[in-house]
């Protein structure tokens, strides 16, 4: 019996994709201040408000915008964001309370880029009857902003509430304001390795004797 080896080679194809998953901070504001924080002139209905219980303001401290129709904005410069083109969005979390907020109004964040015609609402929470008796925390929210086109050298975010009452009903409760950049995912790359595989095939030998004649 003879044994003879057999070689093949396999090529596998291995693919790794690398997630980068974690938001690059930009900037973030707890809110305590917001009159000296980048926030822009603030309309009649904003004030600071303290919280010692934390009723409304997770930090104990928060800005209480009441409308009518009011609102707070922040101008960040393009240029002063590092990395803007390895983003594939940016990211804005925000804590709101809404107080005395009937069905019909919204406490609601927007954003607008220089070169936008006018804001576009990334969040929106409107009252009902619930909220018009209770005041109902939203904790940790997140709204992407998608990134600029066409030149765009600022962009503006709003907070506000977008109420219809005129003694001073109708109350958001912002805290916990920042802005991130979200990391683009890393290119897929893909590898291919050889292995190599051992067959053993036998093979037999057959002997026919034929007896002698007489």
């Amino acid at each position: 019996m003879a044994a003879h080896l057999l070689l093949s080679n396999v090529a596998i194809m291995l693919s790794v994709t690398i997630m980068t998953s974690s938001s690059s901070s930009i900037w973030n504001d707890d809110m305590d201040d917001f009159l000296n924080t980048n926030w822009g002139a603030a309309s009649t209905g904003a004030s600071q408000y303290a919280d010692a219980s934390s009723a409304f303001c997770e930090s104990q401290s928060c800005v209480s915008i009441a409308g009518g129709h009011d609102w707070i904005s922040r101008q960040t410069s393009l240029s002063d964001i590092a990395g803007l083109d390895g983003y594939s969005a940016l990211e804005l979390r925000f804590d709101v309370t809404l107080s005395d907020v009937e069905a019909g109004d919204y406490c609601r964040v927007s954003y607008q880029y220089d070169t936008d015609a006018d804001y576009t609402a990334i969040a929106s929470f409107e009252g009902s009857s619930e909220t018009e008796a209770t005041p109902e925390k939203h904790v940790a929210q997140t709204a992407s902003i998608a990134l600029p086109t066409g030149g765009a050298t600022t962009l503006t975010v709003r907070l506000e509430t977008d109420g219809n009452s005129a003694k001073g009903g109708d109350v958001c409760y912002f805290d916990s304001v920042s802005l991130s950049g979200v990391p683009a995912t890393s290119t897929t790359t893909t590898t291919a390795a050889t292995s190599t595989t051992s067959t053993t095939a036998s093979t037999s030998t057959t002997t026919t004797t034929t007896p002698a004649s007489t």
